[in-house]
């Protein structure tokens, strides 16, 4: 082989592997730029971006920054090839770290295959991660495979606890194994009472059983506690303190703000901050922070900041105007509506703090006038249409109020009180089939029966007022009928429903609504003693008087000493009349 031609055709072998793609594999695994076009305008981020790459070539870490950097901010073909750089280094903490990021964002862009190759290679060399070994057990799960045993294998390790407990319970839910995931659960809440995602599945699987004292409890544990402890991920966490830009450290804060981890969502907006001093978006959402964290103080500075920026949004000066009307401050609470208008911007919300603040002040005609000029322009909000109704409520403006709140049930149509205004107010209108409507979507929208019957007997007790002053006797007995079998365990009601017919002289009525009542009232004096009168006014006296008597021997159980007396005096009368007789 050590001809001229033999020569001749290695040369050409060389040639056609440079022209098949090999010196592009090699290009490719440099370290990548971006273009200028791809800097956004945004000159912080360009900043750090010239920073990142200017160190990217002195070491390993260097190089691996600049990929987080790429990472963080979306750049995910970039982040790669960056990671894949670092990985084919000589190996070490560093290389394996990014090889494990590079398997994330490969991930990410979709590429499972060649994520789930990068992770077994790592876990081939004994990496000393464990996330890894969940993340690839979660990528098979993904694809169809069984993986229980990894799973039980991660649940050796710490940092692995919540994930893998969480993903073994869930298979044990799917296939109907409750004990099984029960166990688990509990034992993940034992190593980390923080875990919300335990607590939320526990309390689903109480509910299921019917067990609500206990799904209550998990519930508001799973509720109080950081919500996505199960997925977190300390060298994932690590590639978010590189994100740059307004609107995407924002948003970072936004997400850590809704799962509860207030310090973290802290710890990010105070580097924006640091950033972009100038960020309003930020300052609304550090203000957003204090205010959930009850620092009021610090808040209200907060939000003076985001208000005086240039990029002001409304939802700062709305929850600004909130904040002083919940403290009462409602002159204040106006010049923040003022500002608002002289930064030409408007909003429902802050629309709405203005009609409130005059409210408050007495300034009912201004608050109305402020609440119709403001659904000129906001013609649909609920809120607007909501305050204007209850402004119409108190004023007894009947119709309107009733045709606001109409309307704005059809902004939220699943707001149980809206509907509980729309009864309340039909009935002073006396506008029966809205009442009728109005009670059938809140037996739909209502969370608990209570609510529901106590709302039902207001409806009838005001049916029967109608029909009483009409004249229409039966209706009227129907009616207060009703409005007992609405609530029967209700002792007020009772007497509510009690009081008309006693003064109707309905006696035969009444002692037919005691019958029904003693079910639910057994404990009842006041049941009792309305049967003794019943009773006696239908000349029944022997069984009125022991029905008297009844009543007195529970009132003394019960302690009533005084009410004991006078059922003792009326007897004791009762008797002498009988003995004259």
């Amino acid at each position: 082989m050590n001809s001229p031609a033999a020569s001749r055709l290695v040369l050409l072998l060389l040639c056609s592997l440079v022209a098949g793609g090999w010196v592009e594999r090699l290009e490719g695994s440099a370290l990548p730029r971006l273009e200028d076009s791809d800097l956004g305008g945004d000159s912080v981020f360009e900043r750090a971006y010239r920073s990142y790459w200017e160190k990217s070539g002195a070491s390993a870490l260097d190089a691996l920054r600049l990929g987080m950097f790429f990472h963080a901010n979306a750049f995910l073909h970039e982040a790669g090839r960056c990671y894949a750089y670092v990985a084919d280094l000589e190996g070490g903490e560093v290389s394996d770290r990014a090889a494990y990021l590079e398997a994330c964002v490969r991930e990410e862009l979709g590429e499972r295959e060649a994520a789930r190759t990068l992770l077994e290679g790592l876990l081939d060399r004994g990496l000393d991660y464990p996330l890894a070994r969940l993340r690839l057990a979660r990528l098979r799960e993904s694809q169809g495979e069984r993986v229980e045993t990894m799973y039980e294998q991660c649940l050796e390790v710490a940092e692995s606890f919540a994930g893998a407990s969480i993903a073994l319970a869930k298979g044990a839910m799917r296939a109907g194994k409750w004990k099984q995931a029960e166990r688990l659960l509990q034992d993940c809440l034992q190593r980390d009472r923080q875990c919300g995602d335990a607590a939320l599945l526990l309390a689903n699987l109480y509910a299921g059983q019917g067990d609500d004292q206990r799904a209550q409890r998990y519930l508001d544990l799973g509720q109080g506690n950081p919500r996505h402890t199960s997925t977190r991920d300390p060298w994932l966490d690590e590639v978010r303190s590189y994100r740059y830009g307004e609107y995407r450290l924002s948003c970072d804060a936004d997400e850590l703000f809704t799962a509860l981890r207030f310090e973290e969502a802290g710890a990010v907006l105070e580097r924006g901050i640091r950033l972009y001093p100038e960020s309003g978006e930020l300052w609304l959402g550090l203000a957003k922070l204090e205010f959930a964290s009850d620092r009021r103080e610090a808040a209200f500075a907060a939000i003076e900041k985001a208000v005086s920026c240039a990029d002001a949004r409304a939802q700062a000066f709305a929850i600004y105007g909130e904040e002083l009307y919940r403290d009462g401050k409602y002159e204040a609470a106006l010049s923040i509506c003022s500002r608002a208008l002289e930064h030409e911007v408007a909003s429902s919300r802050i629309a709405l703090v203005e009609a409130r603040c005059l409210r408050e002040l007495g300034e009912t005609g201004k608050a109305q006038e402020a609440l119709e000029s403001a659904l000129l322009r906001f013609r649909f909000d609920a809120g607007l249409l909501e305050a204007s109704g209850d402004l119409a409520r108190e004023e007894g403006r009947w119709d309107l109020a009733l045709a606001r709140f109409k309307e704005a049930s059809k902004g939220r149509p699943m707001d149980a009180s809206l509907y509980a205004k729309r009864l309340s107010v039909a009935i002073q209108a006396r506008a029966w089939d809205e009442a009728e409507a109005a009670l059938d979507t809140l037996a739909l929208r209502l969370p608990t029966e209570g609510s529901l019957a106590r709302l039902k007997s207001q409806y009838w007790l005001a049916r029967a007022l109608d029909f009483a002053e009409s004249g229409d006797r039966e209706s009227w007995l129907g009616a207060l009928t009703k409005a007992f079998e609405s609530d029967r365990g209700n002792e007020s009601l009772f007497r509510q429903v009690a009081a008309p017919l006693v003064g109707g002289e309905e006696w035969a009525a009444l002692l037919k609504l005691v019958g029904e009542a003693k079910g639910s009232l057994a404990e009842s004096v006041f049941v009792l003693k309305m049967e003794g009168v019943a009773l006696l006014q239908l000349e029944r006296y022997e069984e009125g008087v022991l029905a008297l008597q009844a009543a007195r021997k529970r009132a003394l159980a019960q302690g009533e000493h005084l009410e004991a007396q006078r059922l003792a005096a009326l007897i004791e009368r009762l008797a002498k009349e009988a003995d004259s007789v």
